[in-house]
């Protein structure tokens, strides 16, 4: 539109089905999206979309198949800041994504994501999420599929060794809280992760 402003259309479809399960489910959702970028200085940078999904779900069981039709509107922004060693960038966004237990499922998240350059071969960076995860179409095998919440954070410390090898090492704290759960779960996890990066090979004539 402008040298600061961007804007896109876009459709998807999607057809998910199950496959050697107990009942057979089958979903399909098109949709519109909507996404507008401006660019509010040179170092900032915002984007924000929308859009309708129309899900249209049928599952079959011993006796009857059970139809539901229904609408979602999906949603997302992010704003991006880079300053000289630093940048940050937080978002939030709404999904419909298909799930191990034969459904579709909503799924709500925010995040933050801050990266700061200590030296020119030193880095640190913090990553951080929270979600909020409910089923559209109601009934899984078994019975309803129950809202969850859930957030990790993981701060994380790269070092650039020499010009072929970087060196990470991260931590990793999650949390879990599923409704009809009595107590909410937590997690620990640490990575320490060794990179080579080969150098480009060029070839002329």
């Amino acid at each position: 539109m402008t040298e600061q402003d961007q804007i896109q259309l876009s459709g998807s479809y999607v057809n998910f089905h199950t496959t050697n399960a107990p009942l057979s489910f089958r979903a399909g959702f098109p949709g519109v999206n909507l996404s507008l970028t401006h660019a509010f200085t040179e170092s900032l940078t915002g984007t924000a979309y929308g859009g309708p999904r129309f899900v249209s779900s049928t599952t079959q069981t011993v006796s009857d198949n059970i139809k539901a039709q229904s609408t979602v509107w999906l949603f997302g922004a992010s704003l991006a800041k880079r300053f000289e060693r630093t940048s940050i960038q937080v978002n939030v966004d709404r999904d419909i994504v298909p799930s191990g237990f034969g459904l579709l499922i909503q799924r709500d998240r925010a995040g933050l994501t801050v990266s700061h350059d200590l030296t020119e071969t030193l880095a640190a960076s913090f990553n951080g999420s929270g979600f909020l995860v409910s089923g559209i179409t109601s009934r899984a095998i078994g019975g309803n599929f129950p809202e969850s919440r859930y957030f990790y954070l993981t701060p994380k410390v790269a070092w650039k060794i020499l010009e072929w090898w970087k060196l990470e090492l991260s931590y990793t704290y999650g949390w879990r809280d599923v409704d009809g759960s009595s107590d909410p779960a937590m997690s620990n996890a640490t990575m320490f992760m060794l990179t080579y990066y080969p150098p480009k090979l060029a070839f002329s004539n």
